[in-house]
């Protein structure tokens, strides 16, 4: 994939209707140093669209964090996948 792949990829993504958040994640496996923190945790997705209905699906976060100039710790690296699902599960589940 190219940069012009990725711009269309993410130009799709982004013109999506609705939102996007996380909830109930927990990090599984963790460790940093005193500048870098890096982190892997099972999560849920909320998927909110324009109407406010939402569904939920699981969900897959990593990262990795670091000190801005402030002090506070800001991503440098954000990743989020979902799980292979089973033939009959689901792929989203309504929440309202």
């Amino acid at each position: 994939m190219g940069a012009l792949e990725l711009r269309e990829f993410l130009a799709r993504i982004f013109d999506r209707p609705g939102t996007y958040g996380w909830s109930g994640w927990h990090p599984v496996l963790t460790g940093g140093t005193q500048d870098l923190l890096w982190f892997v945790a099972p999560a849920t997705v909320i998927v909110r669209d324009d109407t406010g209905r939402e569904e939920a699906a699981p969900y897959r976060l990593s990262g990795v964090l670091e000190p801005d100039s402030d002090g506070r710790w800001v991503f440098r690296v954000f990743n989020g996948a979902e799980p292979v699902r089973t033939a009959d599960e689901p792929a989203v589940r309504p929440t309202r």
